[in-house]
């Protein structure tokens, strides 16, 4: 559950079991995601960007004075 072990490695073991066609579930997890908690909820809200990730079109963080 916490990606520490497979599954194929768990039932390979004996901690997990499972019955019938188990390559259903190698094909379901290809399909997902990783997920980046820190994702933008609002635009804004994610954080300034480095300088050298900005395109041509993007303001980067304002440098103050004696920085």
């Amino acid at each position: 559950m916490m990606g520490v072990k497979s599954l194929r490695a768990q039932i390979g073991d004996g901690t997990a079991e499972a019955e019938g066609n188990t390559e259903i579930i190698g094909q379901l997890a290809s399909t997902l995601v990783v997920f980046d908690p820190r994702f933008e909820i609002m635009p804004g809200t994610k954080g300034p960007l480095p300088e050298g990730d900005l395109n041509p079109h993007e303001a980067g963080p304002l440098k103050l004075r004696g920085e």
